[in-house]
Order: structure tokens, then sequence, then C-alpha cells
């Protein structure tokens, strides 16, 4: 798997403006601000974090070079790779990742997809004091045989509620099977008394739910494109793909762990 070095020197990561545009592959927050941008240098990739640092990403080796902003730490260098640029330096070398949260239950791993600030990592990390071993907190690696779908561990960082430092970990296995994935969503205002509302989704539903909280570092490349359409097509239709709605607001946080946690038990290997 890929690891991290900080070279010794810094420079201040370079301005988007300074790239090609029609070069860059650029994304964006939930508010429309530029969070990263990738390129091709001298052959190599390149992605860039503003104000953090710069990462390159040779093909020929295990390692990713970070050269880091003037004035940051290296704690927020590490950060910004095992939350950004980790998960797609993977998806371009050939796996496939959601950008998802997951624990293992007893039939094996379990993925939450969702967009940002949805819940998905509270989720997880409430699932983990209820006895299910926290597996990924913002990237879920898939890796996809003629046996079945396993996930691939990848090293995190927690964020669990309270004032607790974010600390790096490990799942306690290099992979394990995937046992479902469930895409969640909130619904404000929400009346009845049946919560969180659990439903499996059908495989053509499945594949746009997974499509859309795919890792991708760029679509210009067209055979990588269709091997990452034919993977996720292969993964609608081997595993069960849950919708999980529930109510947002920590007061009704329990209810959906105690849903999502009777769905886990009741998932057969």
């Amino acid at each position: 798997m890929l690891t991290l070095r900080i070279e010794p020197t810094s420079r201040p990561v370079p301005s988007l403006d300074a790239q090609n545009a029609t070069a860059a592959t650029v994304w964006r927050d939930l508010a429309g601000e530029v969070c990263a941008w990738a390129a091709q240098r001298d052959g190599e990739r390149w992605l860039y974090i503003p104000d953090v640092a710069s990462y390159r990403l040779a093909e020929d080796r295990a390692e990713i070079h970070a050269v880091a902003h003037p004035s940051v730490s290296p704690q927020r260098v590490r950060r910004a790779y095992l939350r950004t640029v980790l998960p797609m330096a993977v998806q371009a070398v050939g796996h496939e990742v959601l950008h998802a949260s997951a624990v293992r239950a007893p039939a094996g791993v379990v993925g939450f997809c969702a967009v940002s600030t949805t819940g998905k990592s509270t989720l997880a990390a409430e699932l983990s004091r209820c006895g299910f071993e926290l597996w990924a907190d913002d990237a879920l690696a898939l890796d996809v045989r003629n046996d079945g779908v396993t996930a691939v561990a990848l090293p995190f960082e927690s964020f669990v509620r309270g004032p607790v430092a974010p600390a790096e970990r490990r799942a306690s296995n290099a992979a394990a099977p995937i046992a479902a994935v469930c895409v969640l969503g909130r619904e404000a205002d929400a009346h009845g008394d049946r919560w969180p509302r659990i439903r499996q989704l059908s495989p053509a539903d499945a594949f746009v739910g997974l499509l859309t909280h795919a890792y991708c570092y760029t679509l210009d490349d067209a055979a990588r494109k269709r091997a990452m359409v034919a993977t996720y097509l292969r993964v609608a239709d081997a595993i069960p793909v849950f919708e999980v709605i529930f109510r947002p607001g920590l007061q009704y946080l329990d209810e959906t762990v105690d849903g999502v946690a009777s769905l886990l038990g009741r998932l057969t290997r």
C-alpha cells in the first residue's frame, strides 16, 4: 500500500491560476470553493491541496512525496493525505474507493456512503461503541474479484463527538469481505414512528447510489473510466445496497444507531 514521505523542504502550493486550466482536474467543496486540484507535471501526477501541500504521485513507486506549504505542520499535511490524497491515489492506480465510513459486522464490512456533513462518521463512531469494529472513516477501498467484493484496509483518522483529538487508526485486518453498503440521507421535518427508513435498492438504483459517492481521480482516461463503471455494476449486483433515511439532529441519533445496528445483525455472509 502507498506510504507518505514528507520532504524536508517547503514551498508555497502553486495557485490554480498558474496551472493550465484545460489540463487540471479540479475538486470543489459544498460551498463551491476549490479544495484540491490535480495536474500532470514532467510525466508525473501531482495533487495540490491549497495552503497545505503539493503531493507527487509517482507511478513507479509505492510512496507519495509531499512538499509542505510554509508554516503548515506535518500533522496537517498527513491529515490531508489520509482524507483526500490517499483515496484519490488508490483509485488512480486501480482500486475503486467510496466516500464512506465503515464498520465490520459479523457478516463482513458495511460501508456508509454520504455527502460530507451528513453524519456517516458519527454513525460509524457510535456503532463502534456498540461493539462493531471501526473500519474506515472517509474512504472505503474495494477489491472486486470473481469470489466477491472485498474491503481493503486503509489508514484513517477517526473523528468522534466530544473534545477528542483525531487519531490515526488502521483496521485489524488487511482485507475483509464486504457484506453491504448503506447510502445515507436525512429528511427534515420528518413525521411518523418508523425511523430510520431502510429499504434495499434494486441493482440499477444501487449502481447510481454507489457511483454518486465514488472517488474519481480523473474522467479523462477513457479506459480507466470504463473499468470504473464496470466495477460498480458488478458491486451493485454482488452485494446488497440499502438506502437509509434518518431524522437529522443528535436527539435522533440513538434511534438511527439502533435501526442500523439491527440491520447489521440481520446480514448474512
